[in-house]
């Protein structure tokens, strides 16, 4: 009698202190549910060395999609961290902090390479390229492109100027000079449509810089 005392004090003390080991969390057991996160929508990295990634929530699941290849799961979070779970049995979290445009990703366990700013796509606003926009990287030259209806004029301090037209698809934008295409990109809004986003996908990048311009 004294020895079941003994161990069910035990079991209850561990318990108390927590140091009963929780249950594993698998990809299995989390039950999909579309209803939105603070997530919700795209996120891209900023990077123009990160293949154009970036991470799309839905519900409790995302995607993680770069130039070459598509990473598709689903998630938990506690408030702090992020638990990234994939059908083949991948783990990766990592600590987060979150606001409103900007989503910063820990380097966390499980070796996968997205990690750092990620900043939200405007993917539901009536918004157009008209107008200036400066590249604010000092590397960068001055690079601002000026777009009026399917004209585009494109500059740099070092001298380097030109113009053209362009087509604007989707998120595809392709720009060309004297018929030619020059450079095309995937063009993304940020920030109420006050900053875009270009990631090259061909052409000249010596002369035509990609990444972040804002609006002047």
């Amino acid at each position: 009698m004294e020895k079941k005392l003994v161990f069910a004090a035990l079991v209850i003390g561990l318990v108390i202190c927590g140091c009963t080991s929780a249950p594993q969390v698998t990809f299995e057991s989390i039950v999909p549910d579309s209803t939105p996160s603070n997530y919700e929508g795209t996120w891209i990295h900023p990077n123009v060395n990160s293949e154009n990634a970036r991470i799309v929530f839905s519900g409790n699941s995302f995607s993680y999609l770069w130039n070459s290849g598509i990473i598709n799961g689903r998630f938990i979070n506690d408030g702090r961290r992020i638990q990234f779970l994939t059908a083949d049995g991948r783990n990766w979290s990592t600590t987060h902090t979150l606001n409103t445009d900007e989503l910063r990703l820990e380097q966390g366990k499980g070796g996968w390479h997205w990690y750092g700013t990620f900043q939200k796509i405007d993917t539901n606003q009536n918004v157009g390229l008209n107008g200036s926009w400066k590249h604010p990287n000092p590397q960068a030259q001055g690079a601002t492109y000026i777009f009026n209806g399917n004209q585009f004029t494109y500059s740099r301090n070092n001298g380097f100027n030109t113009a053209g037209d362009f087509d604007f698809t989707g998120n595809k934008l392709t720009i060309r000079v004297s018929g030619q295409i020059v450079r095309e990109y995937q063009c993304y809004f940020q920030k109420n449509g006050t900053q875009i986003y270009l990631s090259g996908i061909s052409g000249d990048g010596n002369n035509y810089y990609q990444g972040l311009f804002e609006k002047q």
